[in-house]
């Protein structure tokens, strides 16, 4: 029973270092469609990533904690397909890539670097809701590898707003599971960082998600 507890509570501290899980669909509208019969609860519209080519919807799964289906932006600045988490090669929507809360990024990135982890920069980052406000951020750079996606980028919001405050309840995380063909390399990166969890072996980066919504439990990769 004591086991049981003990691993009870690793998963809880686990997902509270979660900010977010990142989605990757080629179309996002299809996508909105999708998860809401799935979820049995529609995603708000987020809005638009300047600079990224990207938009968002965005599910809430607990205090500051959301699901964020992210895809191309129709009208973005430049031609041809925005590459974050893949969606330059992305063919169907697959759960693609997380983010942990930090609360002071240049630490973290000092972390890594005494750990040989490549976060890359502290980037600056913003989008446009729908109603014209405007959330800021800071995070590590997320085009960079991280182990094929298995390490999470880093992102601080700061004093200001987060984009599940003003969401619907309804969803929450329950768990992430991590499959990596080096599974070991992996859980020693997220030790860095103090964060604990298992990690399986597999043929290639898979995150999977288990999530309470409305419908039902549900398992999502």
């Amino acid at each position: 029973m004591e086991g049981r507890k003990g691993l009870t509570h690793t998963l809880a501290l686990f997902v509270e270092r979660v900010d977010h899980l990142l989605y990757a669909t080629p179309d996002v509208e299809a996508t909105i469609a999708e998860v809401s019969e799935l979820f049995g609860i529609g995603p708000v519209v987020g809005g638009r990533h300047p600079g990224l080519g990207t938009r968002n919807a965005l599910i809430r799964l607990g205090p500051r904690r959301y699901f964020e289906i992210i895809g191309p932006d129709p009208d973005r600045e430049f031609d041809g397909l925005p590459t974050v988490v893949g969606l330059d090669t992305l063919e169907t929507p697959r759960l693609a890539s997380w983010a942990a809360h930090s609360s002071d990024i240049e630490t973290t990135l000092d972390l890594a670097a005494t750990a040989g982890i490549d976060l890359g920069d502290a980037v600056d980052g913003m989008r446009e809701t729908t109603d014209g406000t405007v959330l800021s951020w800071m995070y590590t750079d997320p085009y960079r590898d991280r182990l094929g996606g298995a390490v999470p980028f880093f992102i601080d919001w700061g004093t200001g707003a987060h984009p599940a405050d003003d969401l619907p309840d309804g969803c929450s995380l329950t768990n992430l599971v991590i499959e990596h063909p080096n599974p070991d390399a992996v859980k020693t990166a997220l030790q860095t960082f103090g964060i604990q969890m298992d990690v399986s072996s597999g043929p290639m980066t898979r995150l999977v998600a288990d999530i309470e919504t409305p419908n039902g439990s549900l398992r999502l990769d």
